[in-house]
């Protein structure tokens, strides 16, 4: 699969997906210390299972102690403080709940290529 960002879309060559429909899918969105995958630190991961066309009632959770602090404006944004930090699992473990979480379901985000991705690849 190659996907290469245009400036109004992607476009993905060789994908097939067959039976679209069938298929279990997690969605999930990360937060952060702020918008720059490259200089920032995952807080917290967020997922939930999907599968056609219904929300299913597995959903998951977790903090994910951030290596620097979080600014203010991003605790008010997430509601997530340096407070929550403090109890926070360490990346290692956070990432391999939300691993176990995943399992073999198809990976949906919003903002992947932009951030979910090259922030957990830096991790």
């Amino acid at each position: 699969m190659k996907i290469t960002f245009k400036p109004d879309r992607y476009v993905v060559d060789e994908l097939h997906v067959p039976k679209l429909q069938e298929h279990l899918y997690c969605i999930f969105d990360l937060e952060g210390t702020g918008i720059l995958p490259d200089q920032e630190s995952i807080t917290q991961f967020g997922a939930m299972e999907y599968k056609r066309g219904e929300v299913r009632n597995s959903t998951f959770s977790t903090l994910s102690r951030a290596s620097k602090p979080i600014p203010d404006a991003v605790a008010e944004l997430t509601g997530i403080s340096n407070a929550d930090m403090m109890t926070a699992p360490a990346f290692a473990e956070a990432y391999r709940l939300f691993s176990s979480f995943v399992g073999e379901k198809i990976l949906v985000t919003h903002a992947g290529y932009e951030y979910d991705l090259p922030i957990l690849k830096r991790h």
